[in-house]
């Protein structure tokens, strides 16, 4: 795994920072005995890393920060904005186009509350008038039976007055 994080980093100039700690590591490890197989591959690994360590520190060529060239890019604040004559009832928006379509939505939906309302009052006033007309027939209809009723028992009562009279 070393040897591929080694394949890895081989170009990079922070090679040295990076496995000067892992080359003192195995060195440790190389001064404990262990199997020969093992003793063997960590010798190939240090003499590998001091190789590798030795010709990045002849190749590479630190160059040291510098600070920006540059005029330095001030940081944005957000100061709050104070108004002397605040007033809730109107909109502080900077975006002027946003604050005029937020003021077409708003009147467009007034409109509409007030078209729904004069829909609303037109139609009570419509079943209104229904109604009226609706009562009126039905009290031109009371009358007329009202009248043919009293007709008819009109009739009834002098036919029941000619029957008493023919029985006598």
């Amino acid at each position: 795994m070393i040897e591929r994080l080694l394949q890895l980093y081989a170009s990079t100039s922070a090679l040295v920072e990076l496995f000067q700690q892992t080359l003192d590591i195995v060195r440790i490890l190389e001064t404990v005995s262990w199997h020969s197989e093992i003793e063997s591959v960590l010798g190939e690994l240090s003499n590998r890393l001091e190789r590798q360590i030795k010709f990045c520190k002849d190749k590479r060529v630190k160059t040291p920060l510098r600070m920006q060239m540059h005029r330095p890019i001030p940081i944005a604040q957000h100061l709050p904005k104070f108004e002397k004559g605040y007033s809730m009832d109107r909109h502080y928006d900077p975006d002027h186009e946003r604050a005029q379509a937020n003021k077409l939505a708003a009147q467009h939906k007034k409109e509409k509350k007030g078209a729904l309302r004069e829909l609303r009052k037109d139609n009570m006033f419509l079943a209104r008038e229904k109604a009226k007309v609706r009562k009126q027939k039905d009290e031109d209809y009371n009358k007329m039976i009202k009248g043919v009723m009293t007709v008819l028992e009109g009739e009834q009562g002098e036919q029941n007055r000619l029957d008493r009279e023919n029985k006598k």
